[in-house]
């Protein structure tokens, strides 16, 4: 990964300018083009950089900005505030309490200053001074809350990674599936955490090349790991504080597992000190941060439903430092400040939370500390003055019924031998094909029984499948048919169908139907093989005979799939879905539009109440849509769905994925189409017909 310079410049009370260069890496905390936006100058009377506390200071804000100046004279810094013309630069000056008073109101009306952030001094003795003067976003007494506060001024998006979801949503207690997928992986990175808790090596490794600038505090945590708790390390280093959040935030699956250890430890931590706190009374706490203007709009709209923040939750009983948190961001461009007030009930306790004063390095901040992914009911939202919103919320464990029936069975269908093939199976089934093969990969590296090496193959075939490498695939289940004894009907009717699935990408029909059919064979005979591969076989046998031609075959083995889902599944199961979408098929084929559509939408409503919404199928099925639309000449509708198959499945196949090259060619050809037929002019009009019969011939060759 390429390496960034930044420049730090001292400059002493005679006006002498000392530069110097530090190499670091730009992953250390926002992206390097966030960081050249920024100039950081910190004007402190005090300022020594061979102190230990400074040190730490100036080793924090490196991760923030490329561009820091530091001063010890109020006039050197002003005359040099006033020289810089850059106005694509975010200006922010850090000022100690010394000069606080006498500079900013000099200041305060300067264009090229974005944010003034008062450091190191009594925050009651500045904290109505502070009123009068807009720019300054805070009185911070330590280095952890106005490093929190920068990050949000800097980049006004770091920390909205959150799920919304309104009572319309079906109901009032309805959560997304989003959060479904998000509980089954924490639940797996928590027993990752137990399996393999002492192993830190891999995530040791990241930080020393990622902050090359924190070497001294990694080989500290990494030495001293035990002799701590996690809450204190959390709160003592911001490069682990920020990477743990970061990667529940972006679901970055390798550095998750490089964490889990201290995921795990963490949790637990909150866990213990949940279970054996007396909490008698109801806790009022508050969270102040920065939220996009949409998803303010969509939290006034969502007033009964629920809030799921994707990371361990800092709050505090300090409702003025909240506070502040919040004004920081009110005034950046496109981002209003929110202060969460939210209520606990001790009498609910499903999502463990701590009071973290006395464990954290910052024992005087009144922090109270939530787990991940906890969830939130919005009770109330206010729009206040000058983009600022108070929204209102409660510690809840109330959960959708169907949802929660649907968590179970999925947790179910994606057990394994140990967690890491527990994560693999969600990933697969959350359509993170890439992902999921990578751990099918590597543990198929160290595989010694051939059970395990079957099941392995199995679905790495199955991936290839999806990716469009149909070759790798065939060559993948011939290989894992070659080895199976048979004494495992579960894994041979498997081996049949990851078979018949590679035979049909190859156009070979008849040969696809036998497999599928002797695998269908296998389950039947057996006790042991579940309703979920019954139903994906009948479900496939159904679309090979659709594909031959053979309708009311197809269709009979289509709603023996149907009549088993529906007595056995959850009634948002992603398989019931999958049926729904091969009879809408088959209606497209026998040209009964009306009625493909019919079953397309009763797939697509339980595709978006079951899959995360960047699902691959749920690109498949507005594609479908899209050319049952094109036939009834409803061009609005079959423009809307084309777009967004393009848009679902580019974001997880590559531009010359099959899927994606289909997709694409059918939404050309529909805009082309609707721009011939309003058009009155001949001759345009027979150059469109010119481009539609390209553009035609082109979907055609796709399809096949």
């Amino acid at each position: 990964m390429a390496e960034s310079t930044f420049i730090v410049t001292r400059v002493c009370s005679q006006g002498e300018t000392v530069s110097s260069s530090i190499r670091s890496n730009p992953s250390s905390r926002f992206s390097d083009e966030n960081k050249r936006k920024v100039i950081l100058i910190w004007l402190d009377a005090h300022y020594d950089e061979t102190e230990h506390d400074y040190q730490i200071s100036l080793n924090e804000f490196q991760h923030l900005a490329n561009d820091i100046h530091t001063f010890i004279d109020p006039d050197v810094c002003i005359n040099f505030l006033t020289d810089i013309n850059d106005q694509t630069k975010k200006i922010i000056l850090i000022i100690d309490g010394t000069f606080a008073k006498e500079v900013v109101p000099l200041i305060e009306d300067c264009s090229q200053i974005n944010s003034i952030l008062v450091f190191r001094n009594d925050t009651h003795q500045y904290k109505e001074w502070s009123k009068n003067y807009p720019k300054v976003k805070g009185v911070f007494t330590g280095i952890y809350s106005l490093i929190k506060c920068l990050e949000q001024i800097i980049d006004p998006n770091y920390f909205t990674m959150i799920d919304i979801i309104g009572p319309s949503n079906i109901n009032s207690d309805y959560l997304n599936t989003s959060f479904m997928y998000s509980q089954l992986l924490k639940e797996i990175l928590l027993d990752i955490h137990t399996e393999n808790r002492t192993n830190r090596s891999s995530f040791i490794k990241y930080c020393y090349e990622h902050f090359p600038t924190e070497t001294i505090n990694i080989n500290n945590f990494d030495t001293n790991y035990t002799k701590y708790t996690p809450i204190h390390w959390y709160s003592a280093h911001l490069f682990i504080y920020e990477t743990v959040n970061r990667a529940l935030r972006t679901v970055d699956i390798d550095l998750l597992l490089k964490m889990s250890f201290f995921i795990g430890d963490l949790h637990n931590q909150i866990e213990e000190l949940h279970s054996t706190t007396q909490l008698k009374e109801r806790l009022t706490v508050y969270r102040g941060q920065g939220l996009t203007k949409n998803e303010c709009k969509k939290l006034e709209t969502s007033i009964g439903g629920f809030i799921s923040f994707n990371c361990f939750l800092s709050t505090s009983t300090a409702r003025g430092i909240s506070n502040m948190f919040a004004e920081s961001n009110s005034s950046i461009h496109g981002c209003n400040g929110v202060l969460f007030q939210i209520e606990v009930d001790p009498e609910i306790s499903s999502s463990p939370f701590a009071l973290t004063n006395k464990y954290s390095h910052f024992s005087s901040e009144d922090e109270i500390l939530f787990s991940t992914h906890t969830i939130f009911r919005i009770d109330r939202v206010t729009e206040g003055n000058d983009s600022f919103y108070y929204v209102n919320l409660s510690l809840t464990n109330n959960q959708d019924k169907n949802l929660c029936e649907l968590i179970i069975h999925r947790r179910e269908e994606i057990q394994g031998q140990t967690s890491i093939h527990r994560l693999a199976q969600l990933l697969y089934r959350m359509g993170k094909f890439e992902q999921a093969k990578d751990i099918y990969q590597k543990l198929l590296g160290v595989a010694v029984p051939l059970d395990e090496i079957l099941y392995l193959t199995h679905y790495i075939a199955r991936i290839d499948c999806h990716m469009g490498n149909f070759g790798q695939a065939l060559s993948q289940v011939s290989l894992a048919l070659q080895f199976n004894d048979g004494r495992n009907p579960a894994l041979t009717a498997d081996v049949y169908a990851g078979m018949g699935e590679a035979f049909l990408r190859h156009d070979m029909l008849e040969d696809s139907l036998e497999l599928y059919q002797r695998a269908l064979r296998i389950a039947e005979r057996s006790q042991t093989i579940n309703d979920h591969s019954k139903v994906l076989y009948l479900n496939n046998i159904g679309f090979v005979l659709k594909l031959l031609n053979h309708y009311t075959d197809a269709q009979t083995y289509f709603q023996k799939a149907l009549d088993i889902a529906l007595a056995r599944f959850p009634p948002t199961h992603p398989d019931t879905a999958n049926i729904y979408q091969n009879i809408g098929s088959l209606y497209f084929d026998k040209r009964d539009f009306y009625l493909s559509i019919d079953y397309l939408n009763k797939a697509l409503v339980i595709q978006q109440l079951s899959l995360p919404p960047d699902h691959p199928s749920l690109g498949t099925i507005h594609y479908n849509l899209s050319k049952a639309y094109v036939e009834l000449r409803q061009w609005n509708e079959a423009i809307y769905h084309g777009q967004l198959a393009v848009d679902i499945l580019k974001k997880t196949f590559h531009d010359d994925h099959f899927e994606v090259r289909q997709a694409q060619a059918h939404l050309d050809a529909i805009s082309v189409m609707q721009r011939w037929l309003r058009s009155s002019d001949t001759s345009q009009r027979r150059a469109f017909a010119h481009v539609i019969s390209q553009v035609v011939s082109k979907m055609f060759k796709e399809e096949k």
